[in-house]
């Protein structure tokens, strides 16, 4: 029962931190950056358990020298579930089925077959992997959704975020993945833990701490 092990230990409220040089009292989704590399597991709001990795952000290391940065503490609301990317171990990064189940319904209500780029249909099933998920998601979106002229001036944040909000109505808030050591296949800049992407609003409070 490994996988609803990995289910319980992250449907739980969370205490994360986000490192920025922006000082504010809530998040406001309307002002996500539409940067790639801002983006990379889709478009939201990026959150970590390490310390020390959101401190980065602000000191120079990952932000810009010289700026102000603050050091936010967020806490989610209880209950907050997030498709798992797992640890180096592969069988860890495949879907977990309730959370299989609860995509496979939305798409079942709405109707969605879901196509690749060649405009096959495709699925989401037991054998795919969490990321895999997320991009049959986001590609069927980017594909069968956008021009060939918009692929290039702005679909792939849209079909990013679009995703995202697909999740969202499935009832997952977002995605959590694991840094350093836990995945030795990524490079390891020395920060341990685990990152989160937030699709909504889930956050209980917002506060700066430095």
């Amino acid at each position: 029962m490994e996988y609803i092990k990995l289910f319980e230990d992250y449907n739980q409220g969370l205490t994360l931190y986000h490192g920025s040089f922006y000082k504010f009292d809530r998040f406001d989704f309307s002002k996500l950056s539409k940067q790639g590399s801002q983006n990379t597991y889709g478009v939201g709001v990026y959150l970590t358990d390490n310390i020390d990795y959101a401190k980065s952000y602000i000191s120079g290391e990952n932000g810009s020298i010289g700026e102000k940065g603050y050091l936010y503490e967020v806490v989610l609301k209880p209950n907050s579930n997030f498709l798992f990317f797992g640890e180096s171990d592969n069988t860890h990064h495949k879907i977990d089925p309730k959370n299989l189940q609860l995509i496979n319904n939305q798409l079942k209500n709405e109707n969605i077959i879901l196509k690749d780029s060649k405009g096959n249909p495709t699925e989401i099933t037991q054998d795919d992997l969490v990321w895999n998920a997320f991009l049959k998601i986001k590609d069927h979106i980017y594909y069968n959704n956008f021009t060939i002229k918009q692929h290039f001036n702005y679909g792939d944040f849209y079909s990013k975020k679009e995703a995202g909000d697909f999740l969202v109505k499935c009832g997952i808030d977002g995605l959590k993945y694991p840094m350093g050591s836990k995945i030795p296949s990524a490079p390891d800049y020395g920060y341990d833990g685990y990152s989160y992407v937030v699709y909504h609003d889930i956050f209980d409070k917002i506060r700066i701490i430095g």
